[in-house]
């Protein structure tokens, strides 16, 4: 399984919207997550100064750094190898909604 994190400018603005790109063989699966900063306070538990200390960059153009956000939202969410096909089969909304 492979993760990117797709972000875009909001439309208010200010602030970006996070998407978690996740693609398992031939298939993608997008995930809407939200608001940058209520995605690291509410999915990771952090503030977003932290998330970028613990991958070691905030350079979000960095397909690396986006990855390595990726990851550990997968980490926040509990998908491990065993559990890969049941998260790949959520709906895009299910992340945030939790």
């Amino acid at each position: 399984m492979e993760v990117d994190l797709i972000i875009t400018r909001n439309g208010y603005g200010f602030g970006y919207d996070w998407q978690l790109e996740v693609t398992k063989g031939d298939m993608t699966k997008v995930f809407y997550l939200g608001q940058d900063a209520k995605v690291c306070s509410r999915i990771l538990g952090m503030r977003p100064s932290e998330v970028a200390d613990v991958v070691g960059s905030n350079d979000l153009t960095l397909k690396e750094t986006r990855e390595s956000i990726a990851d550990l939202i997968l980490e926040a969410v509990g998908v491990t190898e065993e559990n890969e096909d049941e998260f790949f089969n959520l709906q895009p909304w299910e992340i945030a909604a939790e």
